[in-house]
């Protein structure tokens, strides 16, 4: 479990279907015998925080608050439970940059932090150490005890999907902690390459301290925090109508679209990856509209069970909460008019879920009359991410005689067609006229 070894198949796409976890695991089939060869799964690490509820009495969470959280300063702090009420362990653990930079830092003093023993030394050298063989598929790195340790030199990471990390260079004493949203399954970014030509060993030696650089440098970081903190003017890309917005918003004020393409049920507002992750599935789009409300802007996505009513903000972001199956996520939503190479008036809306590394991308083609619309639904992270996880997958797979057989019937021409239509759907809309439809309100 701790080295990814145990080839067990029950992974996170069954957890979907099954409510206790513990139970699809253990019944699982295998690839091998345990110990025997690396594959990756998240169930994993699920199975060992199964383990420390068993065995101690508590949870996850509970069991960390006096051992990590509470001696680091750890006060924000979230994982996500199995419908069994078991932390997930391998995902949805939720912390801020700078704490879990510290799980880093006390990693790299050996398992030390303010003078007091976190973890053991000899765990710590354990866990950091190679322990199981990877592919190349997972970049430059082998796998110790749930961290990943570099081929060739002295240091260790942290990887999350989608570009979190924290990546530490024991050998020179350094940490970067990054978040992201990007297409990245595993070590597969230009992250690692960038970050090991500018962290070589060719340093040097330790500069001395700085006491007036490193006043300069809180001062101006104290004043970036002032400008962030300081509501920034609207800025004006477009030509402007009612209230200082783009003069296309007051046009399309009180129009509601109604979809019609069979395939506007594999479209949602929530992007699939979220979906997937939270269980929480759309069923499918009925409508779009449009309305003003105070000098601001707002698209409406209405779903067969939901209604969205996303204020858009162009130059700057506009914020709101949306409740998807009574889950509150805070929104981000961004938009521009733009002309397409027919030149058709086209709506960018970008629909950032900030408390995850996904957005939803709309673009929505206008008719001149303004009686239809096309539209194009795209996410991040999305197909490309989607499309790398099944090939790494089948790679992993291919060594297994009945699932390489399986493999081998899947027309690549079906499964691309089946990712489009899922990651990338495209869907028409005609313009409701009924009397229910009032300029400015909908």
């Amino acid at each position: 479990l701790l080295t990814m070894t145990s080839g067990v198949l029950f992974n996170e796409a069954g957890a979907v279907t099954e409510t206790d976890w513990v139970r699809g695991f253990l019944e699982s089939s295998a690839l091998g015998d345990p110990g025997e060869k690396f594959s990756y799964n998240s169930m994993n690490s699920y199975i060992l925080s199964a383990i420390v509820r068993q065995v101690s009495g508590m949870g996850l969470m509970d069991y960390l608050r006096p051992r990590l959280w509470e001696p680091l300063g750890i006060t924000r702090v979230y994982w996500e439970t199995c419908p069994m009420g078991i932390e997930k362990g391998g995902w949805g653990l939720y912390l801020r940059q700078e704490d879990f930079a510290k799980i880093g830092q006390m990693v790299l003093q050996n398992g030390m932090w303010n003078g007091r023993r976190i973890v053991s030394e000899e765990w710590i050298k354990a866990a950091t150490s190679p322990q199981a063989e990877t592919s190349k598929n997972y970049g430059n790195y082998s796998y110790g005890y749930q961290m990943w340790v570099d081929r060739q030199r002295d240091a260790f990471l942290f990887n999350g999907m989608f570009g979190q990390n924290v990546l530490c260079y024991r050998d020179l004493g350094i940490i970067i902690a990054t978040n992201a949203g990007i297409d990245e399954v595993f070590q597969q970014s230009e992250f690692y390459k960038i970050t090991d030509s500018f962290f070589d060993r060719s340093l040097g030696a330790r500069l001395p301290e700085n006491p007036k650089d490193h006043r300069a440098m809180l001062a101006f970081l104290a004043s970036q925090d002032a400008k962030i903190a300081k509501k920034p003017a609207r800025r004006r890309f477009f030509k402007s109508g009612t209230g200082g917005l783009p003069e296309m918003c007051g046009r399309l004020a009180g129009r509601k679209y109604t979809i019609s393409s069979p395939n506007r049920v594999s479209a949602g507002l929530m992007p699939l990856v979220i979906q997937a992750i939270q269980n929480i599935y759309t069923k499918g789009l009925v409508c779009l509209s449009f309305s003003m409300e105070e000098g601001r802007f707002f698209l409406n996505v209405e779903e067969e069970d939901a209604f969205f009513k996303l204020p858009v903000g162009f130059g700057m972001p506009e914020y709101t909460e949306a409740d998807f199956n009574g889950e509150p996520h805070r929104l981000g939503i961004t938009g521009r008019f733009a002309k397409d190479e027919d030149d058709r008036d086209v709506l960018i809306v970008r629909v950032s879920f900030l408390e995850f590394t996904s957005a939803r991308h709309i673009r929505l083609y206008f008719s001149p009359g303004l009686g239809t619309l096309s539209a194009r639904w795209r996410e991040t992270p999305g197909r490309p991410f989607l499309e790398e996880s099944l090939t790494m997958l089948t790679r992993e797979l291919k060594t297994h005689p009945i699932i390489s057989g399986l493999l081998g019937k899947a027309s690549p021409d079906y499964i691309q067609y089946k990712l489009s239509a899922a990651f990338e759907p495209e869907f028409t809309a005609s313009v409701d006229a009924g009397p229910e439809i009032r300029r400015g309100i909908v």
